[in-house]
């Protein structure tokens, strides 16, 4: 520490601030890193398999009068690995529910550091069994914020899912997991962790 003590005070604060780079970078790479990856394998794997439609043909009647649609509630959903590419996923949206599920991602998906650190302290208080009350917490007043939040349009019948009404299940192959996951992992290297870095 003292060997950095010359470098000028702007670059001591982005390496050895509390959230500077040498005191969070280690965390980024223990932590937050692995994690991604294997949410966006997993979610990699759902959506090759099919089940993502599925669930989100299933869940769009329910989401609409929040003003969502069954696809948006994937997005929320990623945005448990990491916020930023949940965020930026949000492009492909409808126009009306965009700034809706973009509300949702920030208010209601903890991700990959907020997440680990309840469940530790979670842990640490032993009453590991309040993880469950707390994403019941979570997902029901996100629900509520979200109807506050969502404009009428996006609320109306003519609010509807885009997708076919036939989608099928199958064993996802290793190459369509990856091509899934890949944009996924592409958007967490380039977007968040430069953005981390910039903090």
């Amino acid at each position: 520490m003292e060997r950095l003590s010359p470098l000028p005070g702007f670059f001591l604060a982005i390496l050895l601030e509390p959230y500077g780079l040498l005191s969070m970078g280690p965390l980024l790479l223990v932590w937050a890193v692995p994690t991604v990856v294997l949410y966006a394998l997993f979610l990699g794997a759902y959506k090759a398999s099919g089940l993502i439609e599925r669930l989100a043909m299933a869940l769009h009647p329910l989401l609409k009068p929040l003003g969502l649609s069954g696809r948006d509630l994937v997005r929320v959903i990623m945005g448990f690995g990491c916020n930023v590419p949940a965020v930026i996923s949000t492009r492909s949206c409808s126009g009306c529910t965009r700034q809706t599920c973009m509300s949702a991602i920030a208010f209601g998906s903890a991700c990959s550091y907020q997440f680990g650190a309840t469940l530790a302290v979670f842990s640490a208080a032993s009453l590991p069994w309040l993880v469950v009350p707390y994403l019941l917490y979570l997902g029901l007043s996100t629900l509520i914020y979200t109807r506050l939040v969502s404009p009428k349009i996006a609320r109306s019948p003519r609010n509807s899912l885009v997708i076919e009404h036939r989608t099928f299940l199958e064993k996802p192959s290793l190459s369509a997991m990856w091509r899934e996951a890949r944009g996924t992992l592409q958007q967490f290297f380039t977007n968040a962790i430069p953005y981390f870095c910039a903090d």
